[in-house]
C-alpha cells in the first residue's frame, strides 16, 4: 500500500493507461502453483541483481523498486541483502494485496504500490534501482519503450534499471512454448521474447550499461515439468518439477555449490542460449553517436 507520506510517491499520479489486462494478471497470481515461496529461477534471478549491484558497490538505504513485482519474494530478499528500502508496483489486485501482509510482517521498510507500469505513482529521479524479470516481453515497439522510459524517469541520476526477459535465441524455451501453446491455453498472455534491448534504449538516449548475456539454460529443464504441470491430464508433473526445482534450491543453500552451478549456467546459456536476457541501463550512461 502506498504511503502518502514518503516523499518518493507522486501525490498525484497519471490515471491508468489501460495497457495491462488486470483480470489476466489476477488469474495468475490466484494460481498458488505461482505463489512458491522460493524456486531455483528465483535464486539464479536474484543472484544475478545481486551481483549487479555487488560490483556497482552499492551500500546499505538504497531504494530499490520491483515494477511487475508479481509474488515480490525476490525483492523480499534483496532488501534484506542489501539493507534497502523496497518498493513493489504491480497491476493486479491480487499480487497487491497477497504482498501487503507479508510486507508488514518484515522488519526491512516497504511498500506496495498499486500501479500502473506506465504511469509509475513515484516521482522524477527517487529511485536508486529498478528492476524486473518477465515483464517488458508482454510489449513490442512504442509500447515497450514507453515502459523502459517510464521505469528511467523515477530513477535518481546513476541509478540502474536491471531487466530481465526471456531470450528469443534460447530454442529450447521457444519449442517448449509452442508446444505448451498448441494444446491448451497459455496462462501468462502474449510473449515475445527478447533478442536485444539495445536498439529501444539508445532511442531513448541511453545505452546498455554492459553487453547482454543470458542466463539460465539449467532453469529451462526445470520450467520444462513445470509448462508440462499445466498441460490438461498432466497435472502429476507437478511432483516431480517439486522435487527437481527443491533439490537445486537445496543445493544452492552451499556457497560452494551455488558458486559451480552458477558458473556452469552462464557457459551452457552462452553457447546455447539461457532462459532469460540480461539488460542493464544506468541513468547517466551517455547515448555515443
Amino acid at each position: 500500500m502506498s504511503n502518502p507520506s514518503d516523499p518518493v510517491f507522486d501525490a498525484s499520479p497519471v490515471p491508468p493507461t489501460g495497457r495491462t489486462d488486470p483480470k489476466l494478471w489476477d488469474a495468475v497470481w490466484e494460481n498458488p502453483d505461482n505463489l512458491e515461496e522460493w524456486t531455483y529461477l528465483s535464486h539464479i534471478i536474484c543472484e544475478t541483481v545481486a551481483v549487479t549491484l555487488r560490483n556497482q558497490g552499492v551500500g546499505p538505504g538504497l531504494r530499490i523498486a520491483e515494477a511487475g513485482c508479481g509474488s515480490g519474494r525476490i525483492t523480499l530478499k534483496l532488501g534484506d541483502m542489501f539493507h534497502a528500502i523496497i518498493h513493489f508496483l504491480d497491476f493486479s489486485s491480487v499480487s497487491v494485496n497477497n504482498l501487503k501482509n507479508r510486507v508488514a510482517r518484515r522488519e526491512i521498510p516497504g511498500h506496495v504500490i498499486q500501479g500502473d507500469l506506465f504511469a509509475i505513482p513515484i516521482r522524477d529521479g527517487s529511485l536508486d534501482v529498478i528492476w524486473n524479470a518477465g515483464v517488458l516481453e508482454h510489449f513490442t515497439g512504442d509500447i515497450q519503450r514507453d515502459a523502459l522510459k517510464e521505469m528511467i524517469r523515477v530513477l535518481k541520476p546513476g541509478g540502474l534499471l536491471i531487466t530481465l526477459n526471456p531470450f528469443a535465441g534460447s530454442l529450447l524455451h521457444t519449442l517448449g512454448k509452442a508446444f505448451v501453446e498448441k494444446l491448451t491455453r497459455y496462462p501468462y498472455g502474449e510473449e515475445i521474447p527478447i533478442d536485444t534491448l539495445e536498439n529501444q534504449v539508445r532511442i531513448l538516449g541511453f545505452s546498455l550499461m554492459e553487453k547482454e548475456y543470458s542466463i539460465g539454460f539449467i532453469a529451462l529443464f526445470v520450467g520444462m515439468y513445470k509448462r508440462l504441470m499445466i498441460l490438461p491430464g498432466l497435472s502429476f508433473f507437478r511432483f516431480i518439477y517439486r522435487v527437481v526445482d527443491g533439490t537445486l534450491c537445496w543445493m544452492c543453500r552451499f556457497s560452494g555449490v551455488a558458486k559451480v552451478l552458477r558458473r556452469l549456467d552462464l557457459l551452457l546459456s552462452r553457447l546455447f542460449g539461457g532462459y532469460i536476457l540480461v539488460s542493464v541501463v544506468r541513468k547517466d550512461t551517455p547515448f555515443s553517436q
